[in-house]
């Protein structure tokens, strides 16, 4: 084999090994900084890596380079403002059922484990970016983007008013009026945190059950009997 040959195919092996890694880290359950860091620098690495391998290859190459500016745009373009709260707030009902029946694991944010923090949290990145892209909306993409980034657990949620409001104080989730909740609402103690999803019903990664559960109100559930604050996330409030 000629030396070109045997330095093409190592540079496409490396590529080969750069995705696996990749793919390896995006279903790790558990995202640290640092593996949100590396996930970022691999997807550049993949990206750029197959742009100078196919180079040669006209039509790849103007195709990677027109995603490549779409991306760029979608990321870093001008934000519009979206007052389709009722939008999001569907999307992420929808998001969060999806997650139903996953197994929990504690510090986890994905479909192979999650656990409560994780599951309100990657709901919203998940809605987050997918109306960002659909309604082709830079703002909501980086704020996706940006929730992704910075973990937060169930006292951070409950404490960070950047990202929810307070609207009341409960004795028990089951002595709630839900009257006065919309769908997406949240509640939390600090230890755990749960998402209502409509019709006293709500969704939780249980550490007991040990997965993602909908429980209807009231319920003999040590979660539906404590004390709770009740919240709102800021990205489905009206006044927003």
């Amino acid at each position: 084999m000629e030396p070109r040959f045997r330095k093409a195919n190592t540079r496409w092996r490396l590529w080969a090994a750069a995705c696996a890694l990749l793919i390896a880290l995006a279903l790790y359950p558990v995202s640290t900084r640092l593996i949100r860091l590396s996930t970022v620098i691999l997807i550049g690495s993949v990206w750029s890596g197959l742009l100078f391998l196919t180079w040669r290859m006209p039509i790849v190459r103007w195709t990677l380079l027109i995603l490549s500016g779409f991306a760029t745009a979608l990321v870093f373009g001008p934000a519009r403002d979206d007052d389709d709260t009722a939008s999001l707030r569907a999307g992420y009902q929808r998001r969060l059922h999806a997650y139903e029946g996953v197994r929990y694991y504690w510090g986890g944010e994905n479909l192979l484990g999650i656990d409560c923090s994780g599951l309100v949290r990657r709901a919203m990145v998940d809605t987050l970016l997918a109306r960002g892209i659909a309604t082709w909306n830079p703002g909501l993409v980086r704020k996706g983007m940006s929730m992704w980034w910075n973990d937060t657990s169930a006292l951070e949620l409950q404490e960070n008013r950047s990202l929810t409001a307070e609207l009341l104080q409960v004795q028990s989730v089951n002595s709630l009026d839900h009257a006065l909740l919309q769908p997406g609402d949240l509640v939390s103690n600090g230890v755990h945190i749960m998402a209502y999803i409509g019709e006293h019903r709500w969704i939780e990664a249980d550490p007991e059950k040990e997965r993602v559960i909908i429980v209807a109100v009231p319920a003999n559930n040590g979660w539906f009997q404590c004390p709770m604050t009740v919240l709102r996330w800021g990205h489905l409030s009206e006044s927003r």
